[in-house]
């Protein structure tokens, strides 16, 4: 009964067709992407104050299209006010701002309501400036959802942006932008690409560079979901690595290469730690933030596979919209902390200082905060 009472709240709280969302483009302090979904052939953005923005309409089935537009040319911090055009509701939200940043990361997410929507509520009461999903956003691929009908997956983006739409939005009421990374219930060739185009174009490929700032660098990779962890990907990340000279930088990916649940020795996490592990401790990533495992981890610093200070924490596991697995590998060697827990993670950035908050979906802490080195730190110890 009190399921379905839920459920039922659920449904009159997302009447409407409100799945207008914001992403940030490469450069976030200069380019802001809004996308929405409806039944229109073609959609357009008024922005308040005069001026509509063309929108690029693709088809995503025989009756919805997915509308997005790029504002470039922005202003850090920027706020941006605009309608869809048939509405009179008028929407906010910024470029990213310079100087101190609050954000969040979290993954594994819309599998059940409940602890999703629990989980959007908490994460947007720390008013983040933005928030960074590391995958498995709404479950439409690869079970655990069998049987799914026609239009299954877009009927459950529908619900994710509806979510978001609703719930994140910080303390002014603005809507926070969104980073993606993609995951393993995320795409299916040839099947199932509505993820790709909801929150990876124009970006075009599923791996690429955030510049967030002066002071920090964000990475986001592909596990093996649409392309392969080694070659140009890997290219790729060590080049952009190799080029940031930020005092932080920051990766956000699927698959952990140190699990909290599955097994260390499987093809998917060996080939993370062959590939991307080594740029990571060649170039100094301090946190790399891995799911898929659906827990609450905390390694060790690691550098070259070893418990290194100079090293790597790998923080997960993703556990938000879904039920938490027991944590077989907590007695692991790289493992400081792992429990069956829902969680996310809130960082600040507040005068060059990085600090991770590992939180429970109730913004409840569950572990001391986590005070990272930035790069010249680490430099002057050795």
């Amino acid at each position: 009964m009190i399921k379905l009472a839920f459920f039922i709240i659920l449904s009159l709280h997302l009447q409407g067709n409100e799945t207008l969302y914001v992403a940030y483009g490469s450069k976030p302090q200069e380019e802001l992407i809004i996308g929405y979904l409806d039944d229109r052939k073609e959609g357009f953005i008024k922005l308040d104050g005069g001026g509509t923005l063309k929108t690029e309409d693709t088809p995503i089935d025989k009756s919805y299209y997915l509308h997005r537009a790029v504002l470039s040319g922005l202003n850090p911090g920027q706020l941006v006010a605009f309608s869809l055009g048939y509405q009179k509701k008028l929407f906010k939200t910024r470029s990213l701002k310079e100087g101190d940043l609050t954000f969040v990361v979290a993954g594994d997410l819309y599998l059940a309501a409940k602890p999703f929507i629990e989980g959007i509520i908490s994460m947007a009461s720390q008013n983040p400036d933005f928030v960074v999903f590391g995958g498995d956003l709404a479950y439409t691929t690869n079970g655990p959802l069998h049987f799914p009908k026609e239009n299954f997956a877009r009927k459950r983006y529908q619900t994710f942006l509806k979510v978001l739409n609703r719930y994140l939005k910080n303390k002014a009421g603005e809507m926070i932008p969104i980073m993606t990374a993609i995951g393993n219930h995320d795409y299916r060739i040839e099947k199932d690409q509505l993820a790709f185009l909801l929150f990876f174009p124009p970006l075009a490929k599923s791996y690429f560079h955030y510049d967030l700032g002066k002071q920090l660098d964000l990475v986001i990779l592909d596990t093996g979901h649409m392309a392969p962890v080694d070659g140009l990907q890997t290219s790729f990340l060590k080049q952009t690595l190799k080029e940031s000279q930020k005092p932080y930088k920051l990766a956000v990916y699927h698959v952990g290469a140190y699990p909290a649940f599955y097994g260390f020795e499987t093809l998917r996490p060996k080939q993370i730690r062959e590939n991307f592990c080594p740029e990571f401790d060649e170039y100094g990533v301090q946190l790399a933030f891995e799911h898929h495992s659906h827990a609450f981890k905390i390694t060790h610093p690691l550098k070259n596979n070893t418990i290194d200070p100079e090293g790597t924490i790998y923080l997960g596991d993703g556990c938000v919209g879904v039920s938490p697995r027991k944590a077989k590998n907590k007695s692991a060697w790289y493992i400081e902390k792992a429990q069956a827990l829902q969680n996310y993670y809130k960082l600040t950035l507040i005068n060059g200082k990085l600090t991770v908050y590992p939180l429970s979906l109730k913004g409840q802490p569950i572990h001391q905060s986590l005070e990272i080195k930035s790069q010249i730190e680490r430099l002057s110890v050795q």
